[in-house]
């Protein structure tokens, strides 16, 4: 099996954490909505597990295993998270990527799709996936990810960021996702890497296009873990369900944050922008028509927030430690 390496440099650091315990709380949500089924889709899916005994960044400890001596006063959502973390390796040496968490959670009604550039063989998983090797940004790819099916999609792309234009082909991609399908859910995770050239545009260009092409609307996360560097992860979730913030309330972030903190103050911020149903008309006339004000996008719910003086981030312990599709793209 090929390795994956800039995969097992971020297996279980907080950006996993993070995009994990979201990813496996609206796949949840995505299925209550969508009795029929959804349509998973995994655009850069790695080789399933990782060996943390190999990775030298030794990124886990700031990542997992600090959950892990948390996990007894976490919210239930991440709990829920850690389960299959260590139905995967009970030790924590082997840690679980984004194909087996969809794989535990899928009903018989839905459909898994895998891909990626340098992957041949997906491991932990108890089902022989759907597997293609390719350039998921590749135009051609969209095929893949949107058959013609009834089922809802809900595509799950976090690329390694190792070159600074998988941000620009991100947003393309997106783009050319919500082209086909305005209601095509998307889930997308990215870094925040101090003095990058796409630190602070690419949201903001990413979530305008999103407003004049998605149906619904974004929900937007991100947890800051310290100052310089890897600053932290950000998720951006393109048409999510009216009920996610159900599921993923700010308790959550607020207690990773805490948690998951390196240096400085913990800081995260919640932006959630949903499209108002335009109301007909009752006649034709203009003074039957809504008024403006109803028209207009609702304001986004923010917060930035210092977690608790009671409740530090723990410095770190030690720890004991397929087939798919012919068509090429």
């Amino acid at each position: 099996m090929a390795t994956s390496e800039p995969h097992l440099h971020q297996a279980g650091n907080h950006g996993n954490v993070l995009k994990h315990v979201i990813l496996r709380s609206h796949i949840l949500v995505q299925q209550m909505a969508h009795k029929e089924g959804i349509l998973l889709v995994d655009m850069h899916c790695g080789p399933g597990l990782y060996d943390l005994s190999l990775q030298k960044s030794e990124e886990y400890k700031k990542g997992i295993l600090r959950i892990s001596q948390n996990i007894d006063d976490a919210p239930l959502p991440v709990k829920h998270y850690f389960q299959i973390v260590k139905g995967a390796d009970s030790y924590l040496q082997m840690y679980p990527g984004s194909p087996v968490f969809g794989e535990r959670l899928l009903r018989p009604q839905d459909e898994h799709r895998l891909c990626d550039l340098n992957v041949t063989e997906v491991k932990g998983l108890k089902k022989k996936p759907i597997l293609e090797k390719g350039d998921s940004f590749h135009p051609e790819a969209i095929e893949y990810f949107l058959p013609e099916t009834d089922k809802h999609p809900v595509i799950f792309m976090d690329p390694s960021y190792e070159d600074d234009e998988d941000f620009y082909r991100s947003t393309k991609m997106i783009e050319s996702i919500l082209d086909r399908n305005p209601f095509a859910t998307v889930i997308l995770w990215y870094p925040m890497i101090e003095n990058n050239r796409y630190r602070y545009n690419f949201a903001k260009n990413t979530k305008e296009m999103i407003k004049k092409k998605a149906k619904i609307g974004f929900y937007h996360a991100w947890v800051t873990v310290q100052k310089t560097g890897l600053q932290g992860s950000s998720v951006l979730i393109v048409n999510p369900t009216k009920k996610f913030d159900d599921i993923m309330d700010e308790e959550v972030l607020d207690w990773l944050s805490a948690i998951l903190l390196k240096v400085g103050r913990s800081e995260y911020s919640v932006e959630q922008w949903m499209k108002k149903p335009k109301k007909k008309p009752i006649g034709d006339g203009e003074e039957n028509a809504p008024p403006a004000a109803a028209q207009n996008e609702p304001p986004p719910r923010s917060s930035v927030k210092q977690p608790p003086a009671s409740r530090p981030a723990p410095a770190p312990k030690q720890q004991n430690t397929g087939g798919g599709l012919q068509f090429a793209f």
